[in-house]
């Protein structure tokens, strides 16, 4: 009798890869042939669409809620004096 933890192995390293597609996607990453041809997958499978919908309602909600300070100038200063290029050395 075969085993099944390598079709449950592979059945989540599928899962993963495509909730690493569907991430890449949402934040903009995947080139465009990927990303048209991705976006069609989604449409054909409800489960991966519920995860995109998701996917996007969260990063709209961290869009709107999230602040977004800009660092202090003098901060930024001491961050640049502190890095040492190879050049430099």
């Amino acid at each position: 009798m075969k085993s099944t933890s390598n079709f449950s192995s592979n059945l989540k390293s599928k899962q993963g890869d495509i909730y690493q597609r569907i991430t890449m996607l949402v934040d903009d990453e995947l080139p465009r042939e990927e990303r048209i041809k991705l976006i069609a997958e989604i449409e054909e499978n409800p489960e991966w669409k519920k995860i995109y919908e998701q996917e996007m309602k969260f990063k709209a909600y961290l869009n709107k809620n999230a602040s977004h300070q800009k660092a202090p100038a003098s901060l930024i200063n001491n961050i640049k004096a502190n890095i040492k290029l190879p050049a430099d050395n």
